[in-house]
Parts: C-alpha cells; structure tokens; sequence
C-alpha cells in the first residue's frame, strides 16, 4: 500500500560544492543510517545529495519541476521535499537519491535552477556537522499485524507505530534505553509518520541489514516493554 508522510532523522552533513555550481550550497550525506554498525561497502557513487534552496517553496512546486525534469533528463534520479535545520536556520532542500555517478551531479543542479529553482549561496563551509532533515514523501509498505510495516522495495527499512508524537530528543533517548538493553543485531532509528484513515499514524522507522518482520517486531516489543506501552 502507498502513503504519504514525513520521515524525520538526523544526518551528518558535508560540503559538496567543488562537484556542484560554483559558491551554491550543495550538501551531501555520506551516512544515512549513523546508527547502524554494519559491515557496509564503501561504493563510490552519491548516497543523499542535497540541493539547497534560496527561497520556500511547497512540495507541489519541488514535485512538479522534478516531474518535468525527469521528462527530458537522461539518467535516472530520484528527488524528495525536504527541509534542513542545522545552525539555528530551517532551509527548504530537495534530496536527490538513486544517482549512480558524482559527474551527473552539476547537471542536474543547473537543471533545476533552469527550471526556476533558485539555489542557495553557500556562506559558511560544512564539513562533518549534524542537522535534522524533514522529508516528505511516499511510502510503499506492507502492513503487518500489530502496527508493523516492511518497505516494499527496501526490506532492509521497517516501521512500527507508537501511540502518539514524540521529539527527536525524546526519540534519541528512547533509543539509547533500548539499546543498553538489547541483545540482538545493530540497527538504526528514526521518527516517521503517515496520514491514514483519516489521521495521523507515528512511526519509528528501523534500519539494519538483517531485518525482517520478525526483527522489527522484537525491537518493538522490547520498546514498548521498557516505555511500558
């Protein structure tokens, strides 16, 4: 089934401008998923590139240009609304994904900014920092008893719900309890949520290489065991 929603994490940051439009600020994400311990290969191909933008604008507007740009455009990509609060500031950002070549990266750029995107001049240098990242998109999962859901096209990406909203410092600190009491295999965390039947639904989202339906339903419960949910 497909919904909409937010996925809500937190990521370390970088500057990428040497491969983009010369002083613009473009950002890269080396590590997704900063709590997993996992063997993971090192492929030298962009993971999550950010383009930042110097104006606000809706996710229709971001949907639509990149819609148009995937028309005309010879490679594949995959671009998401997001915004980015790093340094005091919340800018507005669009994630590209599923780009198979650092090359494509300036094209790509001048692509949307030739499609009225204005792109943000980079003031400061970025090397290695923190900032939350709020992105909407949306999900193709399976639905599974219990509140849990599997990412159709990515089984190693799980959720399950929680009774009501919490911050990303209390989501951290839920984590933190949770995993000085766990035994099992390594996995990453982050706050999520969908619009269904007529509401909202909160999530967490796990990642980790060895995950299933059965995996996620273990940390479920022994996060719900701990909170006493």
């Amino acid at each position: 089934m497909e919904y909409f929603g937010n996925l809500i994490k937190v990521e370390n940051l970088w500057c990428l401008d040497k491969l983009g439009i010369a002083q613009t600020c473009l950002l890269e994400s080396l590590d997704a998923f900063p709590g997993y311990y996992g063997d993971t290969p090192q492929i030298n191909i962009p993971k999550f590139v950010y383009f930042v933008l110097g104006q606000t604008y809706s996710m229709d507007q971001i949907t639509r240009v990149s819609q148009k740009i995937r028309k005309n455009y010879s490679h594949d990509f995959d671009a998401a609304f997001c915004e980015i609060s790093m340094r005091g500031q919340t800018c507005c950002a669009i994630r590209i994904t599923n780009i198979n070549d650092y090359s494509l990266i300036k094209s790509l750029q001048e692509t949307y900014r030739d499609n009225g995107m204005v792109l943000k001049k980079k003031i400061k240098n970025i090397e290695n920092e923190p900032a939350l990242i709020n992105i909407r998109k949306f999900f193709r999962l399976q639905p599974f008893p219990g509140g849990i859901y599997m990412d159709i096209e990515r089984p190693v990406i799980s959720y399950f719900a929680i009774p009501a909203e919490i911050s990303w410092a209390e989501l951290k600190h839920h984590i933190d309890l949770l995993r000085n009491n766990w035994n099992g295999k390594s996995f990453d965390a982050a706050r999520a949520f969908i619009y269904k039947d007529n509401g909202i639904t909160d999530l967490i989202r796990i990642f980790s290489k060895e995950n299933n339906e059965s995996f996620t339903r273990s940390i479920r419960d022994k996060y719900f065991e701990l909170l006493k949910i």
